[in-house]
């Protein structure tokens, strides 16, 4: 089941490394709000 429409296909990439990498992103972004405030 791919949710992504990436031209390269991503089978290599496990779903939890993708997973850590948006969960890392959100967490980064979060903090990033929160100092701005």
């Amino acid at each position: 089941m791919r949710v992504f429409n990436t031209p390269a296909p991503n089978l290599g990439i496990p779903k939890s490394y993708m997973l850590l990498k948006t969960a890392t992103l959100s967490a980064t972004w979060r903090l990033f709000y929160a100092c701005r405030k």
